[in-house]
């Protein structure tokens, strides 16, 4: 099976996604595709070793929260 094939459920499963909680998951950086995600409401990054916002996930355009709680984001002139 191709890899092409595999991403096919993914893909349309990101086209309805609403709410993603990937806390405390020890995650270092957030994938910028996020901010494509048309349908994300609710994202939850709490708990993890994030340093960098992509500038890209203020391109989702319905996303009413955003939990950052204990992530230390760096300030964008400081890298």
């Amino acid at each position: 099976m191709s890899m092409f094939v595999c991403l096919i459920p993914l893909a349309r499963a990101l086209a309805s996604l609403k709410e993603l909680d990937m806390s405390f998951n020890k995650i270092r950086e957030i994938p910028s595709t996020l901010g494509r995600v048309g349908t994300l409401k609710d994202l939850n990054l709490s708990n993890n070793y994030i340093t960098v916002i992509p500038e890209e996930l203020g391109l989702a355009q319905i996303l009413e929260k955003l939990d950052l709680r204990l992530v230390s984001v760096k300030d964008s002139e400081t890298h």
